[in-house]
């Protein structure tokens, strides 16, 4: 009921011409632009900043003309394309007055309302696409040529929010469900294209607010209880950053974002990206991440920071962007980092319906040993048959990897194909396999139990849900913060007799030393494995590379353990040390 009368007032208001502020009245006011300028006269930082985004629409000025272009069946790159010079020369021009930047962004607008379509049979693309022009529209509208701006308007309602409504009409806006970043990034889209336009075409955001702002109500019951993304963080950032764009334009517009940054776990998940970013810079990259995937600059760390007052993530993203390029929005939400240097745990734990544990001997040294270790539903969207899996560096190197995701475009990707892919398939991860099968599709697991020590963190995950063939199937990961050394034990109790391969995916070059050792070297570093149990068992290697269409995995192996026709209570430990 509540929620029903903040609709109802906004529209009212709307109607009445209140909500309708003078463009530009999305994500940057004018007031605020103004701010920006007065700090940004005693504040170095934001100075550097707001020259990187010179710096990058100076680019987008010379970029060549958009066209619609396909990538297998998405035009998604060219929406994102558009984007990304939609904000940067919009704020170059605002903020400098400078023709070349207004002029820049008259093009793009021209070429992308010239399409015959947004590519709706793949509607991030078309949401995308409505964002960037709605952000186009608003901002400029002021200073583009008549003509010119009544086709942006035209185009904007025909290709982006009427394409929306006739799928919400037809019960077919699947993104609308609140099961994955499509929601967020379809309902945010369009709702910033509604907004853009509601002082001359109130209808469309009055017939779109309800379903798009109850689309984010669900996808936001994901961040629960603890702020983590099903989808690895990869798609954290895509889907937060989407809720993110949406609220501050609800916020600028209608003066309210419908409780939808109440919702459990949001003003904790900022931390997400945090504690899963290696020593290296590098992702824990669990789910269809792209393997060796970095920590960049991300605004939505500001605007959450702001929100939930979160100092220590303000200092965090800036620690980032220093050692990189500012975003348009790194401005538009800028704070001055607080005098504080940031306190991280040394492990933490992330609840949910993938819980994921990571731990580590130190922060700020690229040396110090790190690993995460992820349980959960190999079902969720972007998931692979991996529960159970770990991920794990030690002196700048990263030594246990996950190889992400594979090409989108191969065929069935995301459909009865999915499993036949070795990236995506448990035999490239690093688990262990009973008869050579596969977890199934719909296995599970949880964490049972995670110890953080002074000395010692440990982590124990029960398995039992995705290996069918076994009673119980139980994995334990300790990491020994003293020693610098890591632990994988798991516990198998069978009835029957089984083959099991416990295994691990790394670039490194093996050398087996002896039967039960092996050392581990890559970039100048040096690492050592020990078969702590079953006695007498052995390491083996085995390439992990691919023929095309997959990726080749060029150079990468598997190191691994295997017990043949055993049964009863089996244990495989391996100890990792310097």
């Amino acid at each position: 009921m509540f929620r029903k009368i903040i609709l109802a007032v906004c529209g009212v208001l709307a109607v009445r011409g209140l909500a309708a502020e003078p463009s530009p009245r999305l994500i940057l006011s004018d007031a605020r632009l103004a701010e920006l300028k007065v700090l940004a006269k005693g504040d170095p930082v934001l100075q550097r900043y707001v020259g990187d985004v010179l710096k990058r629409a100076d680019r987008f000025c010379e970029a060549k003309k958009l066209e619609h272009v396909l990538v297998g069946p998405r035009l998604l790159f060219v929406s994102r394309d558009m984007l990304a010079r939609t904000y940067a020369l919009g704020l170059a021009w605002r903020w400098t007055g400078e023709k070349k930047y207004l002029e820049a962004e008259e093009r793009n607008l021209q070429a992308v309302c010239d399409f015959a379509d947004w590519n709706p049979s793949h509607f991030l693309d078309v949401a995308e696409m409505s964002h960037a022009v709605a952000i186009g529209y608003d901002w400029l509208r002021r200073d583009l040529p008549p003509e010119l701006r009544e086709h942006v308007r035209k185009q904007l309602i025909a290709l982006g929010l009427e394409a929306g409504e006739r799928l919400v009409k037809a019960g077919k806006a699947h993104w609308t469900s609140g099961h994955n970043n499509w929601t967020q990034v379809c309902c945010s889209g369009l709702l910033i294209g509604a907004l853009a336009v509601e002082d001359s075409d109130k209808q469309h955001f009055a017939e779109l607010r309800e379903p798009l702002i109850e689309g984010l109500r669900k996808a936001d019951k994901l961040y629960a209880p603890e702020g983590a993304w099903d989808e690895g963080v990869g798609y954290w950032h895509y889907a937060t950053s989407y809720l993110v764009y949406g609220l501050a334009a609800l916020e600028s517009a209608c003066g309210s974002d419908f409780d939808l940054s109440k919702a459990e776990g949001l003003d904790r998940s900022a931390y997400f990206p945090i504690y899963l970013t290696a020593p290296s810079g590098e992702y824990f990259s669990f789910a269809d991440v792209h393997m060796h995937a970095e920590r960049k600059p991300a605004p939505e760390m500001f605007w959450l920071a702001k929100k939930f007052n979160l100092p220590d993530v303000l200092a965090e993203e800036h620690r980032i962007v220093q050692g990189d390029e500012a975003k348009p929005c790194h401005v538009i939400w800028y704070a001055p980092a607080p005098a504080d240097k940031p306190q991280f745990k040394l492990e933490k734990e992330f609840n949910g319906r993938v819980p994921v544990v990571v731990m580590r001997t130190a922060w700020n040294d690229p040396a110090a040993w790190w690993v995460g270790v992820k349980a959960g539903d190999n079902m969720v969207s972007h998931g692979h048959l991996d529960v159970g899996s770990f991920e794990f560096e030690a002196e700048g190197v990263r030594w246990a990897v996950d190889l992400g995701s594979d090409d989108y475009n191969l065929p069935a990707y995301f459909g009865d194909k999915r499993w036949t892919y070795y990236r995506l398939n448990t035999a490239s991860h690093n688990v262990f396999m009973i008869d050579g099968a596969n977890q199934p599709p719909k296995g599970t697991s949880k964490v049972a139990s995670f110890k953080p020590g002074v000395e010692m963190s440990t982590v124990s995950l029960d398995l039992s849900g995705a290996y069918p063939q076994a009673q119980k199937a139980v994995r334990l990961v300790s990491l020994d913060k003293k020693k610098s050394e890591l632990r994988v034990l798991d516990w198998i109790n069978l009835v029957k007799p089984h083959d099991i391969t416990w295994g691990m995916t790394t670039a490194a070059e093996i050398d087996i030393s002896a039967k039960d050792r092996a050392t581990l070297k890559q970039n100048g570093k040096t690492i050592h494995a020990m078969i702590e149990s079953p006695p007498g068992a052995v390491f083996t290697v085995e390439s992990a590379e691919q023929k095309p269409p997959q990726e080749r995995n060029a150079g990468f192996k598997r190191l691994e353990v295997k017990l043949a026709g055993v049964t009863g209570s089996q244990q495989i430990a391996v100890k990792f040390s310097r």
